[in-house]
């Protein structure tokens, strides 16, 4: 994903997509930006059947993504988030500490860098969940 876009919550009733069309349709009459179809993606929960899935697509002319996909660096999954869907941001963690080890650093100047990035990081997750 690219620093424009955006994930938007549904209950994914016809109404609700409707009206999003509708805010859709005025962003880009007002803005002049189109939003691309082709790239844009509708993700289900467990309990949309087919059918509905289907109808809604038609309505939107969306393609259907899939779970678990990544918003701002963050995983979004369907269910309860695990550890191995926080496996990447763990591994960035290790790098900016593996890096830091080539630095002159005091040891209190590590802890502050490692208490700075860590908390950073912990926070723009919990933010964007």
């Amino acid at each position: 994903m690219d620093a424009d876009d955006i994930v938007i919550f549904l209950n994914g009733s016809k109404n609700s997509i409707r009206e999003l069309l509708r805010v859709v349709e005025k962003y880009e009459t007002l803005l002049g930006q189109m939003i691309n179809k082709d790239k844009t993606s509708m993700f289900f929960s467990q309990k949309i059947t087919s059918a509905c899935k289907r109808a809604l697509k038609r309505m939107t002319r969306f393609s259907e993504g899939s779970f678990p996909f990544k918003y701002l660096g963050v995983p979004i999954v369907l269910g309860r988030l695990k550890h191995a869907h926080l496996e990447g941001m763990v591994n960035e963690v290790w790098k900016k500490i593996s890096g830091w080890k080539m630095k002159i650093l005091s040891s209190g100047g590590r802890l502050i860098l490692l208490w700075h990035v860590l908390s950073t990081m912990a926070l723009h997750l919990f933010t964007v969940l």
